[in-house]
């Protein structure tokens, strides 16, 4: 339904009313469109002489809607070099468009481009200081290099902003026990649960991940509602996904002897200082290397710590998939268990 000529048209009116809401100053709203919306009548007007594209709004908007979809898109598979190009492709031609800005921030980011990501958060708050999500992904890019005080900060930012944005008060929350400073918990676990109820009521997920909330609320009822609505959403946005699976399939075991080693993968995001660590940390070392091979996927930061030093040293062969693609990453477990 998405490449109609209608949905193309009205997605253009939506972006064009996006445009005029930051132009005038206006905080963030719903965008309403018809199909007699007067936007029709902003149809001709140029975009800003210095961008020096020669297009019209309309042409201008639907070009950089195009560019930014694609960079989305692209993030979404971890194809961040060209996730970032496509960004940058949309700010030549609105290099106004914070919102750009922070797709941008949040590609860097996950890039592990501290720097850059923080660069770009930046100029979203310089542009629109009520930028809410611009302070939550910039407390996540300062909590991912264990700046806790000004991830605290840009959490409270966010809150002040949009007093019921739940991954902030989730992540605040999560930060706040984590150095011990228990006295805004109380208040905070009940938003939090206030806000979940509101959303189930409406037969809605709440945006407080199921790890988080387990972490939160010692109810197991609430701990399977929250994971089951985020089952049932993930389930759904499959659904056209599905494809028949074909079991009978002959593999390649010619390289399997009777001497060969059975091969175990580990992947974790918590081979460093984290309780997973503490009570792992000699099982890798552990098997008899004389059957076994022993591989770990790593998708955490290397902040060059002792545990982390100490596992990659304990199996057979570590892998970093941190910054890979998806496809990468799925390579790379293959390539460990040689189906060709």
């Amino acid at each position: 339904m998405f490449d109609t000529p209608r949905f193309a048209r009205n997605l253009e009116k939506a972006y064009l009313e996006m445009w005029r809401a930051y132009q005038a100053g206006e905080t963030p709203r719903p965008i309403h469109v018809s199909e007699s919306s007067p936007l029709e009548r902003g149809r001709g007007v140029s975009i800003p002489e210095s961008n020096g594209s020669g297009l019209t709004t309309d042409q201008a908007f639907i070009q950089m809607a195009h560019y930014n979809n694609m960079g989305t898109t692209l993030q979404a598979q971890r194809r961040t070099d060209e996730a970032i190009a496509y960004f940058k492709k949309a700010l030549e031609i609105m290099p106004d468009f914070t919102a750009i800005y922070n797709n941008l921030g949040l590609a860097y980011s996950d890039k592990g481009n501290f720097d850059e990501a923080l660069k770009s958060f930046q100029k979203v708050i310089e542009a629109d200081p009520n930028y809410s999500k611009a302070y939550y992904n910039m407390g996540n890019l300062y909590q991912s290099r264990g700046f806790l005080d000004d991830a605290i900060r840009c959490y409270r930012k966010a809150i002040e902003l949009e007093p019921d944005y739940v991954k902030a008060y989730s992540s605040l929350f999560h930060r706040l026990r984590y150095i011990c400073e228990w006295k805004d918990l109380p208040q905070m676990t009940a938003m939090l649960d206030r806000i979940a109820n509101e959303s189930f009521a409406k037969g809605e997920r709440c945006d407080e991940t199921p790890f988080i909330n387990i972490t939160r609320d010692t109810n197991p009822h609430r701990n399977f509602v929250v994971a089951k609505a985020w089952g049932d959403e993930i389930a759904k946005r499959m659904e056209s996904f599905k494809k028949e699976v074909n079991f009978n399939v002959t593999l390649n075991t010619s390289h399997i002897t009777q001497n060969s080693k059975l091969r175990i993968g580990y992947i974790s995001a918590d081979f460093r200082n984290h309780p997973v660590a503490h009570l792992m940390l000699e099982l890798f070392g552990a098997h008899n290397r004389q059957e076994f091979e022993i591989f770990c996927y790593s998708y955490s930061e290397d902040n060059g710590g002792h545990y982390r030093k100490h596992i990659e040293q304990s199996c057979d062969k570590f892998v970093d998939i941190l910054r890979m693609s998806y496809v990468d990453a799925a390579s790379a477990f293959m390539r460990m268990v040689w189906i060709f």
